[in-house]
């Protein structure tokens, strides 16, 4: 985008968004695709298409948008041609584009721990443009809808709403899936835009750089340039593979009737959690081949179930969870064993997390005649990872997909639900120092998993007791082939 004489030169891709009929555009890419200068030159020819409308530019950081999106801004207006960008006047506090009374462009952001911020919004006029900069910046999709909400208020009739970002590495992140769930809805339009969409307007050293990388590291390229998510990049269990590791239930069944494996024994892993995280407990099924399987899970949000004491959570969910499992895998019941104190019971240990010293005396209250409930033995992340990381590989630890799971505090079955054990194998990534898990994604539910595999596969002669079953490794070919 830049001019030749008088006229103004747009790229094809800024071109199909000055035409889009959709009130909702998102525009996303890697790095170096121009889609912060083509946002604001789309910004400004509606400003002065629309005279009486104001826009809004929104980022999740205030205090980096007089460095960035307003100073592309002004960029944008500068490049106007027959002198159109010196009808608006840049103020700097608050930071805003005044053109007399005909147009303002606020600069506000959106970010930050108070989800309230955006709800006093006023503007003079209607908003006929609104620009989200970076939204992957923002905490969470909760902070995007809470902005959102209050843009709605203040539009004007066929406004706009630009939605730009640079996909994160992990496909989990919030970023990414809003998009993929924006994908097939009408009123939004989708646009990629790439370094290859603006290569006349790239100087040679970008170009450069940007070609040296596509040869020396692929992965990183499509990422970084070409706005690809890749689960990969810093994943923490880049070697848990879906397809190989996540049995149905139908699949499970094959399982164990080609295999004659049946359940041995049950360690269930449990986090605890008081009023922000979730508390989870994970079964990990021991099947008598070596291999084990993750069950039905329990996970309580008390952001959205509400805040529950460790007694009353033990007493009225994880009860009838508990008592489900065991029928679920012939474990065998507190009611069994009361019942028939010498009949054939599977072993089963629960590891609480240390930390949760309330959560787990409950446990023993109300599991111990059943259970043996311990604390979780700790060590450092990196170590219990890699132990995780070694299970996985000998295909000794695989989960099992139900469609969906229970929510025991709503009593429902949430349908097509994804599992949070699987979703977060897949999209966990090491934070900065590789010392621990990133906090941007939730990891409640794999921690619990975590504890449930450090206190088994902890000694390595469960870990290699896979050896004498090798004809079994493969079995998820032969279940696969058999659906097929």
């Amino acid at each position: 985008m830049t001019m030749f004489g008088n006229s103004l030169c747009l790229t094809r891709k800024a071109a199909e968004i000055l035409a889009a009929k959709e009130h909702y555009i998102a525009i996303v890419g890697g790095r170096a695709g121009g889609k912060t200068k083509t946002s604001a030159i789309v910004s400004a020819l509606f400003a002065y298409a629309y005279p009486g409308t104001d826009q809004l530019y929104c980022r999740a950081s205030y205090g980096s948008m007089a460095d960035s999106c307003f100073a592309e801004y002004q960029s944008a207006l500068d490049a106007m041609p027959d002198g159109l960008g010196q009808e608006f006047m840049a103020r700097k506090s608050p930071l805003r584009f005044e053109r007399g009374d005909m147009n303002r462009i606020y600069f506000l952001g959106i970010g930050g721990s108070n989800l309230d911020r955006s709800k006093g919004l006023k503007t003079s006029h209607p908003v006929k443009v609104v620009v989200i900069e970076e939204t992957q910046e923002l905490p969470s999709r909760e902070h995007f809808d809470q902005a959102m909400a209050s843009i709605r208020r203040n539009l004007a009739e066929d406004a706009k709403i630009i939605v730009l970002g640079n996909p994160p590495a992990q496909k989990g992140h919030w970023f990414n899936q809003l998009i993929e769930q924006k994908r097939f809805d009408r009123d939004w339009k989708l646009v990629k835009m790439t370094w290859m969409d603006i290569i006349p307007f790239l100087n040679d050293y970008d170009i450069k750089e940007i070609l040296k990388c596509k040869k020396s590291n692929r992965e990183y390229y499509e990422w970084f340039y070409m706005g690809n998510p890749t689960s990969s990049l810093g994943a923490v269990y880049v070697m848990y593979n879906p397809n190989r590791h996540r049995y149905t239930a139908e699949e499970f069944g094959h399982f164990r009737e080609l295999t004659g494996a049946r359940p041995v024994g049950c360690i269930i892993g449990g986090d605890g959690a008081v009023t922000h995280d979730c508390t989870a407990f994970v079964p990990l099924v021991l099947m008598s081949n070596g291999q084990s399987f993750v069950g039905d899970l329990f996970h309580h949000d008390p952001t959205q179930d509400g805040v529950m004491g460790s007694q009353q959570l033990c007493q009225n969910l994880l009860q009838p969870w508990f008592d489900g499992i065991c029928r679920k895998f012939g474990l065998g019941t507190r009611e069994e064993l009361h019942n028939y104190p010498y009949a054939r019971q599977c072993p089963i240990l629960m590891a609480v997390d240390e930390a949760s010293a309330d959560l787990r005396q409950a446990c023993k209250f109300f599991f111990s005649p059943r259970a043996m409930v311990v604390p979780a033995k700790k060590d450092k992340i990196p170590t219990m990872v890699s132990r995780m990381q070694s299970a996985i590989s000998n295909d000794l630890v695989n989960v099992i997909d139900f469609g969906g799971y229970y929510d025991y505090a709503q009593k429902k079955w949430l349908q097509g639900a994804q599992n949070p054990v699987d979703y977060q194998l897949q999209n966990l990534i090491w934070n900065q120092t590789g010392t621990g898990y990133d906090p941007l994604l939730p990891n409640d539910d794999c921690d619990a998993l975590t504890y449930a595999v450090n206190a088994w596969y902890s000694n390595i002669e469960n870990m290699q007791w896979m050896n004498i079953h090798a004809q079994n490794v493969k079995i998820y070919d032969t279940i696969r082939v058999k659906r097929g």
